[in-house]
């Protein structure tokens, strides 16, 4: 066998001869038309239509939002508080209309006890939910920390349909020694 079989073999073999010919008789436009045609083939395009497909099927789904009443705008979806011997911010409720579970962090900052939250539960119009606490996030240090609760409902009743245009959380804290309840209340955002 030749060195030239042997390189042709290498590197695409016949099929690869053929389609460099027929690329050297057409037009710019054609090779043009080809090139992008084979490099949409690769797997880094595979990836890259497929990333677009989810955001694009992603974008099917709205979203909804609740605001803390009484809460002060700190940026676009952000609201903070102040309480005695601590501040607080929150990103409000929301998340996807398909969605059953919500959960809500509070951003615990200017406290100079730790702050740990004992117990949490959500209000609406139907009925009170307990809040199932994360563990990892249930004590904010001196000086700070985050603090979440969340809550699952049955598949079948999304949290949009569960909140409803307006929804209460109740924050059963410990500040140091000292026992704190929080209330805050939520109204659908516009």
């Amino acid at each position: 066998m030749s060195d030239t079989g042997r390189l042709t073999r290498a590197w695409g073999g016949p099929a690869r001869d053929r389609r460099a010919r027929a690329e050297r008789r057409s037009t710019p436009a054609a090779q043009a038309l080809r090139r992008w045609a084979d490099s949409m083939c690769t797997p880094r395009a595979t990836v890259s239509l497929f990333l677009i497909a989810v955001l694009v099927s992603s974008g099917c789904d709205p979203g909804y939002r609740l605001r803390p009443v009484g809460w002060t705008q700190a940026a676009e979806y952000e609201w903070s508080r102040n309480f005695e011997r601590f501040s607080m911010r929150t990103s409000g409720l929301g998340g996807l209309i398909g969605e059953w579970w919500i959960e809500s962090t509070f951003e615990i900052f200017g406290n100079s006890e730790p702050i740990i939250l004992r117990a949490a539960s959500l209000r609406t119009t139907n009925a009170e939910y307990a809040g199932a606490i994360n563990p990892r996030q249930a004590t904010a240090p001196s000086g700070g920390g985050i603090i979440s609760a969340s809550w699952r409902f049955d598949e079948n009743h999304r949290a949009p349909d569960v909140l409803g245009q307006r929804a209460e959380i109740t924050l059963d804290l410990e500040v140091g020694t000292d026992a704190r309840t929080i209330r805050t209340e939520y109204e659908r955002a516009e």
